[in-house]
């Protein structure tokens, strides 16, 4: 029979230990290490610039096209009033 017990050290000698009925294993609990946070910020860094990518080329330049596409038809439709006001301004004299 193996009994699990956690414990909070990681010394060798009291990773294992032997009991009468079986084998007991005593598992090392992970804590604050040093590469915790640093890992940690490296995670979170990677995220964030896949998010930012994900942003620029899913929401800012469809915007940015949707908006220059807007302002060329405004432009457009505006050259085509200007046109035909000065058309029938010239030909009705």
């Amino acid at each position: 029979m193996i009994h699990v017990k956690p414990c909070t050290t990681q010394r060798s000698s009291e990773l294992r230990e032997r009991t009468g009925t079986g084998i007991s294993i005593i598992l090392a609990v992970v804590g604050r290490t040093a590469y915790l946070d640093p890992m940690a910020r490296i995670a979170l860094t990677v995220l964030g610039i896949i998010l930012a990518v994900w942003l620029v080329f899913g929401f800012v330049i469809p915007a940015l096209f949707a908006t220059l596409k807007f302002l060329f038809m405004i432009a457009v439709i505006a050259f085509i009033v200007v046109a035909v006001i000065t058309v029938v301004g010239k030909l009705s004299r």
